[in-house]
């Protein structure tokens, strides 16, 4: 009997879990793709923490994207972005300063090229499920390379504001049900104080922050409630100086005396999304993550660039970019993947360095790829130099 009772129960179990993935699979396939701000996968789950956290559910944020960048040997996880449009990421402004090669002197220096140059990002990965360093390609997974960037006009690092960058990708996405755009806020239309809203990132947790600085195997969420001026700032808080009303808000999750752990963002989850429900099952953007202090242990909440106060800037610069996708210069096989750093310079492959006739090294666009690296050769060498070859390093 006790037997008889342990089959049954097992394939009720089963049973159950069968008709729980037939629904999921029937209500995804309800679904319409096309529209913004639609959640893919078992849209309903809700998962705890980016600190202290849990996995998101498979496909839900479709719109969350990787930012990809070499760091002189391959490429990395560096940043968090959000799908505006099919061609469009948003991303934070720090982001491609102080995350990718990019140089923000020679932004201001020479701005009117900045737009046709590699970003500090090289690639988008969206619709993975893993960190870029330890997935594979896979269905629904894509990766597309940068080919321009656009900083807000009024961006500034220090102090930090207007904290946005638009990266236009190499070819519009494939929109399905684990990659889409998120619905984009109008001007003037904001997040209140006390907005349950949720985060997405790669970044680090409690955990995986002991065993390596690489950020989360999984896409994590968390939950969290927007915060007024007053909240975020003061005795413990953020300095109010380094919170820009206009163009910032503030979330966090959980916290207080007694109360269950704090939820927020970490390294590696900047430039990534705060989205809030708009009704209808659909999600808007309303922060990217701009900056987290302490984020391990407590203390000033998270700091989301203000989405609304950027849109008019977000829709002019997308309506008025040349239809025609700007040519992104390609490598050599020799070379790394991908095209040129932003420096104009292919970057040599594991295990190899540039040799250019009898000379020492390489001609570079990148001070520091010209240093003699092993056999007196570079790290890189200029994208237009047709004799410069990367050859094997012993």
């Amino acid at each position: 009997m006790t037997k008889m009772r342990v089959l049954l129960l097992v394939a009720l179990l089963g049973a159950t879990v069968a008709l729980r993935r037939k629904s999921n699979a029937t209500a995804a396939s309800h679904k319409d793709f096309s529209t913004c701000g639609v959640q893919g996968g078992s849209a309903g789950a809700v998962f705890a923490q980016i600190i202290n956290g849990e996995k998101a559910g498979e496909c839900m944020w479709r719109w969350h994207a990787q930012l990809m960048k070499r760091n002189g040997r391959g490429l990395e996880n560096f940043c968090g972005g959000a799908l505006v449009a099919p061609e469009w990421v948003l991303t934070s402004g720090h982001c491609l300063v102080e995350g990718g090669s990019a140089n923000w002197l020679q932004q201001k220096q020479w701005p009117n090229r900045s737009p046709l140059l590699p970003s500090g990002a090289d690639h988008v990965v969206l619709g993975a499920m893993r960190n870029a360093k330890h997935w594979a390609p896979g269905p629904g997974v894509q990766k597309l390379m940068v080919v321009a960037q656009h900083f807000h006009p009024d961006f500034t690092l220090n102090p930090r504001t207007n904290d946005f960058a638009l990266l236009r990708l190499e070819r519009p996405a494939e929109v399905g049900s684990c990659v889409g755009p998120v619905c984009l806020p109008t001007a003037g239309s904001d997040a209140t104080p006390g907005t349950e809203c949720f985060i997405t990132g790669f970044g680090q947790t409690k955990e995986y922050a002991e065993e390596s600085g690489w950020g989360s195997k999984f896409l994590n969420q968390g939950k969290v409630k927007i915060l007024s001026h007053k909240e975020c700032t003061g005795w413990g808080k953020n300095p109010k100086a380094a919170v820009n009303d206009s163009n910032m808000i503030c979330a966090q999750g959980g916290g207080g005396l007694f109360g269950p752990p704090v939820v927020r963002t970490c390294h590696m989850d900047n430039g990534g999304p705060l989205v809030c429900p708009s009704g209808e099952g659909r999600w808007t953007l309303h922060g990217v993550t701009s900056f987290n202090p302490r984020c391990d242990r407590g203390g000033a909440p998270d700091v989301f660039a203000r989405v609304h106060s950027a849109v008019d800037w977000i829709q002019a610069t997308m309506a008025g970019a040349p239809k025609e996708v700007p040519a992104r210069l390609e490598c050599p096989p020799d070379a790394e993947e991908g095209g040129p750093d932003f420096f104009g310079d292919c970057v040599c492959a594991k295990r190899t360095g540039c040799r250019w006739g009898d000379e020492v090294g390489c001609p570079t666009g990148n001070p520091g790829h010209w240093s003699p690296y092993h056999n007196r050769t570079s790290l890189a060498y200029k994208s237009d130099c047709t004799t410069c070859r990367c050859i094997r390093i012993r």
